[in-house]
């Protein structure tokens, strides 16, 4: 009865993971068209004043997924003491958000690699027309959208349910490694999945590390807001400056990277902190 019990609970969690991927790649479009056809068809507001305000739409479609996603993880998760959870602590901030500009450094080194394979040509022109499209905005809607919402639903779904799904079936570094390649694929293109992938690796151990959810979420922002400012700066001594201070965070990154995959079980809990 144990096994059957054990293997049911197995099952239960790889649905739950394939369900979290269909949503992240299918749910906020869904849930656009459903607002859209809500606004137009019930409310009557016209396709031309829709238009204007898209991006708060969007805005409002990701608020509504992040109350799924944090409704989902409290639900599975929520009761589920977690053992070793290290507290908010400046130490651990700080190191997070370092690693945030060491992905970040990496991804503008293989950025600048993959520009000059004819291969990867299509894949960096659909990432250099997001990069226009988001010069366009404004900047407060940026650091709302990408440094703040986006982070959060993300790492809620793919460390905070994913992640902890994948180690109900297997520790070790199989949660970590798959979470990583599932967080890659989900990002569609390829040049982004790569490093993306290498995002995924950095967050999942610092989670499995920490078991704090808001250290990866500290993580995630810190390369988004890299990528914002670099995206909302003119091309030139500015933008330079942001590459090379992200390059150089490799370093400490990969520092911090090796104290935290020593870190023993047996440590000092502060303030434990479940989110």
């Amino acid at each position: 009865m144990k096994t059957n019990a054990k293997t049911g609970k197995i099952i239960g969690y790889i649905l739950l993971i394939i369900l979290m991927v269909i949503s992240s790649l299918f749910l906020e479009n869904l849930l656009l068209m459903g607002t859209y056809a809500l606004l137009m068809d019930v409310l009557k507001i016209s396709p031309q004043i829709l238009m204007q305000q898209d991006i708060w739409i969007e805005i409002v479609v990701n608020t509504i997924m992040l109350g799924i996603y944090f409704g989902i993880y409290q639900m599975v998760f929520g009761k589920e003491k977690q053992e070793n959870s290290i507290g908010l602590t400046p130490k651990y901030v700080g190191q997070s958000i370092v690693m945030g500009l060491g992905v970040a450094g990496i991804s503008f080194l293989w950025l600048t690699f993959a520009e000059k394979i004819p291969s990867f040509s299509e894949s960096m022109s659909i990432l250099a027309k997001a990069e226009y499209a988001m010069r366009g905005l404004n900047p407060a809607i940026i650091i709302l959208l990408i440094v703040i919402l986006g982070p959060i639903l993300e790492e809620l779904a793919f460390r905070g349910v994913i992640f902890r799904s994948l180690g109900k079936i297997k520790k070790g570094w199989f949660p970590i490694i798959v979470s990583a390649l599932l967080f890659g694929l989900c990002h569609m293109i390829f040049v982004q999945s790569v490093y993306t992938f290498v995002f995924g690796l950095v967050a999942a151990i610092i989670y499995e590390k920490t078991r704090n959810i808001l250290y990866p979420i500290l993580c995630h922002m810190a390369i988004n807001l890299m990528s914002a400012i670099s995206g909302m700066i003119p091309k030139g001594i500015g933008e330079m400056i942001i590459n090379i201070v992200a390059v150089i965070m490799i370093v400490p990154m990969g520092y911090f990277l090796y104290k935290m995959l020593r870190r023993t079980e047996n440590v000092q809990q502060t303030a434990p902190q479940q989110f």
